[in-house]
């Protein structure tokens, strides 16, 4: 689903961004350019962050760390 239509930003990226490091907005905003335009994004985007921080086994670190790439 499309998150930041200004910015053709889907869901999917906002998710794939937040587990890659970005723990806020502002990671959000640098990263992606998500709520940089007319901002109907950014609410949505501040709830998916609310979200990804409760949810269980989400650390301070990346997800990613550690992987090994094939």
């Amino acid at each position: 689903m499309y998150v930041c239509l200004c910015r053709g930003i889907t869901e999917t990226e906002i998710r794939s961004a937040m587990e890659n490091g970005s723990r806020t907005l502002e990671a959000l905003q640098d990263g992606l350019g998500v709520a940089t335009c007319c901002g109907c994004c950014r609410s949505y985007a501040e709830d998916m962050l609310r979200s990804f921080r409760s949810s269980p086994g989400m650390h301070d670190e990346p997800r990613w760390q550690g992987a090994v790439a094939c």
